[in-house]
């Protein structure tokens, strides 16, 4: 087909050409259109996604991590469906009728793995005219001679071990009683008195006209709400309902135990037997300037610096000749100024997606981004995939926690190792 007519003075349309010039741009633009919905699915920003939660869920926990999503992407179709039991949401993920689950206290099964997102405090619900009402507080031994409402075990063996396993340890025996149906939303039984129940405060959200939530005096007894995830690659649409749940139940405040600190190790590895030292990430910068970035207290002590570590082992940061990062979240990048003679391995992807991320900003500290494509850009060995760095020691992109995560696979005398996070 000739789209064009030459002579020596001038170059002229044809028909087809005329033709192209009116319908081309708009074609072009329908296909740019279309590459970027395929690559907003690609990215689970777009698509379909199916949830299934308990019934004890679906008072607060689920809607609200449900409607975050939807609010962070809008243009992901989310189906959330409620089923009677935790075992329920559990095998919906595992035949795949579903993505994703929220649930409380799952039990653990071969093909999916738990992530907590709640921590929830208990208490007692009651009739409102029930002397048990009356109170700002109540501890076990206030309750333990009133008839309580569970489930049955094999409903969630979790759960119902859990509340047994609390009053024993306070020296208690509680009298349990099941109710007539699986579920009742008007909790029939506790509004005429025969029974009062042991519940979450996401259950105060919803209550039953007639009935009221009186917290446990013991703060620490709280019960674990958790999303049930496949246990292998996850969809990107059930990866972005991962991390902005998480990222909601963080900001919620819910998976934390109030004047309960705990913290949590950054960590290094030293790789000892090749050519020269190799360090597997090197933490963060300092403790002042993480706390600033990301809100999250932390420490550092002496004896845990760079140095001293090192020194533990006969070495100094320059012995130091390579260090190889799984990904370059802040709590990874921030000692690599002080390593003088490394090279610094990193995927050609992450690096990349750490200079302009998406989600989460916070995770990537500009100061640290900065100086690997900066002044220490001369010692950056960027990769793409996988890499055998030496015998024993081989990189492998995985993906998943970043979007250009790397695994460092080592061989040792014990065996195969792995280090990933």
């Amino acid at each position: 087909m000739q789209l064009l007519e030459r002579t020596t003075r001038v170059v002229s349309l044809t028909d087809a050409g005329r033709a192209l010039q009116r319908g081309g741009p708009a074609a072009l633009a329908g296909l740019e259109q279309i590459w970027e919905a395929a690559q907003r699915a690609g990215r689970g920003e777009a698509g379909r996604l199916r949830v299934a939660y308990s019934a004890s869920a679906g008072f607060e926990t689920a809607p609200r991590l449900v409607q975050a999503v939807r609010d962070r992407y809008p243009d992901l179709e989310i189906t959330a469906e409620m089923l009677a039991t935790t075992a329920d949401v559990v095998r919906a993920v595992l035949d795949g009728r579903v993505q994703a689950g929220v649930a409380r206290m799952p039990a653990a099964a071969e093909g999916v793995r738990m992530r907590t997102v709640r921590l929830e405090r208990q208490g007692v619900l009651v009739a409102v005219d029930h002397p048990l009402a009356a109170a700002a507080e109540l501890d076990l031994a206030a309750i333990v001679e009133h008839p309580i409402l569970i489930h049955p075990r094999a409903a969630n063996p979790a759960h119902h071990d859990f509340v047994v396993d609390l009053f024993h340890r306070a020296g208690l025996t509680p009298r349990l009683v099941h109710p007539p149906v699986a579920f009742d939303p008007s909790q029939r039984v506790i509004r005429d008195g025969r029974a009062i129940g042991l519940v979450g405060v996401s259950s105060a959200t919803g209550v039953a006209a007639g009935l009221c939530w009186v917290p446990l005096a013991d703060r620490s007894a709280r019960l674990a709400v958790q999303l049930v995830l496949g246990a292998g690659e996850l969809s990107p649409a059930a990866d972005r309902f991962e991390r902005v749940a998480v990222a909601t139940a963080a900001a919620e405040g819910w998976a934390t135990e109030p004047g309960r600190t705990r913290w949590i190790p950054t960590t290094a590895y030293l790789l000892l037997g090749a050519e020269r030292p190799i360090l597997v990430d090197a933490s963060f910068r300092d403790a002042a300037g993480f706390t600033a970035a990301s809100g999250v207290p932390a420490r550092r002590a002496p004896e845990q610096e760079l140095e001293a570590q090192l020194a533990r082992h006969g070495l100094e940061p320059g012995d130091v000749g390579y260090v190889l990062h799984t990904h370059l979240h802040h709590d990874h990048t921030g000692l690599d100024a002080r390593l003088p003679e490394a090279t610094i391995l990193v995927q050609r992807r992450e690096l990349q997606y750490a200079a302009a991320p998406q989600f989460p900003v916070a995770f990537y500290d500009r100061t640290d981004i900065a100086a690997l494509i900066g002044p220490l850009w001369p010692r950056v060995e960027v990769l793409d995939g996988e890499q055998q760095l030496f015998d024993g020691v081989r990189l492998a992109h995985t993906g998943g926690h970043t979007p250009g995560h790397q695994m460092v696979y080592v061989d040792s005398p014990q065996g195969p190792r792995d280090h990933h996070r």
